[in-house]
Parts: structure tokens; C-alpha cells; sequence
């Protein structure tokens, strides 16, 4: 309705744009403080796991997806890099609200997180970017 009426007012975009400015930080932070170190000795096999299919053969399957289709430059980048990422706060969220294992969520959320800082640009050099 906003979108068909021509957006929201300016006095509207000066309220929401500040407190939308805040979700990304507030999303990090949160899962900084629910990741403990603690909880991940006897979980490394399933963090492992987890993580090795999202953020490497996930991509690699993607990567060779787009390739044997003919895909290239920019469209093949994009899809690799996102599927390279680290895993969205939403999926931990969903974990939680349905009370399966929120400490192995947030466990390989947080350490996802740490990885891609790694992960990504090193994705992004090798595929030429």
C-alpha cells in the first residue's frame, strides 16, 4: 500500500531509517552474547559438518552448477559469495522458537560468523574478483 501511494512520508523515512540502521548491529550482537566456547566441545563434529556444507561444498556445488550451465562473470560471483556465507541469525532464530538445540544454533552461527571473515574474500580472490 506504502509502495502504491508513492512511499512513506520524509517525516516517516526520518523515524524509520535510524531504527533500521540499528538491525544489523543488534542482530550481532546478540548472537556474540549467546555464543559460548564452552558449548562446543562435544558438538565439533556436528559444527563441523554443518559448516562444511554451507560455506564449502555449498558453494563448491554452486560454483560447478553455474560453470557446466554456462553461467559466468558477475551472476556465478554473487551466487558462489552468498552461499559462502556464514549461516542467517533467522535459522537460529527458528531454532529457538521451536526449542530444538539453540546452543548448537548459535554455536554454529557464531563460529559461521567468524569464518566467512576468512572464507569470502578468500572466495572472491579465487574466483577472479
Amino acid at each position: 500500500v506504502v509502495g502504491q501511494l508513492g512511499g512513506w512520508p520524509d517525516i516517516a523515512n526520518k523515524v524509520f531509517s535510524p531504527i533500521g540502521a540499528t538491525m544489523s548491529p543488534l542482530a550481532l550482537f546478540s548472537v556474540g552474547m549467546q555464543f559460548h566456547f564452552g558449548s562446543m566441545p562435544g558438538r565439533k563434529a556436528l559444527i563441523s559438518g554443518s559448516l562444511g556444507w554451507k560455506m564449502l561444498l555449498a558453494p563448491l556445488l554452486g560454483w560447478a552448477l553455474g560453470v557446466a550451465l554456462g553461467v559466468h562473470g558477475l551472476v556465478l560471483t554473487v551466487g558462489v559469495l552468498e552461499a559462502a556465507m556464514a549461516p542467517m541469525v533467522s535459522a537460529a532464530i527458528l531454532v529457538d522458537e521451536y526449542d530444538l538445540d539453540t546452543a548448537l544454533a548459535n554455536s554454529v552461527l557464531g563460529v559461521g560468523i567468524l569464518v566467512s571473515l576468512v572464507s569470502v574474500p578468500l572466495a572472491n580472490l579465487l574466483l577472479g574478483g
